[in-house]
């Protein structure tokens, strides 16, 4: 799942001044369903990465984060550099 600032419910204003959110999992653990898992096993910290640039982020569940650095116009760059070189030169 993508969870971005869209669906995060800011309003207009916070959305455009970069508010300070919170991402709690367990709103889309309600929200998941169980397929594929056997009926005890329900998607929890056991079953989720969050991936996001900022720890304030994933304050409440901390240790499903994996902080990455933010995509930045700078690293789209270089991946489309490396798009350009032929395998056989990388």
């Amino acid at each position: 799942a993508v969870w971005d600032r869209e669906s995060l419910g800011l309003s207009k204003e916070d959305h455009h001044r970069k508010a300070l959110t919170t991402k709690d999992l367990t709103k889309p653990w309600a929200l998941l369903p169980l397929a594929g898992l056997a009926s005890s096993i329900a998607h929890s910290a056991l079953t989720t990465l969050l991936l996001d640039d900022s720890p304030h982020k994933a304050r409440l569940q901390p240790y499903n984060h994996v902080c990455m650095p933010e995509y930045t116009s700078s690293f789209r760059a270089k991946d489309l550099q490396c798009r350009e070189v032929p395998p056989a030169e990388r």
